[in-house]
């Protein structure tokens, strides 16, 4: 898959969110909402997730949910 088919697929998982969700994935990194949505979204494995990536995603998914989780228990911290 290329990168531009990567970012079409990615900006398509994000229009099946909820507007606050959608809102709080956009104020990830580039590298931790694209883990995010690969995973929680579009529910590929890790594995499949850094290989697509090229990058390790672990600590990618682990701040991305922190920040998730921060952002949407608190939305004026966004």
């Amino acid at each position: 898959m290329s990168a531009e088919e990567r970012q079409l697929l990615l900006k398509d998982a994000e229009t099946w969110l909820p507007e606050d969700l959608r809102q709080a994935v956009n104020s990830l990194s580039p590298q931790q909402r694209e883990a995010v949505l690969l995973l929680h979204v579009l529910g590929y494995s890790e594995e499949e997730a850094a290989e697509l990536l090229g990058i390790p995603i672990k600590i990618h998914i682990w701040r991305g949910i922190a920040r998730l989780r921060l952002a949407l228990d608190e939305p004026h911290l966004q």
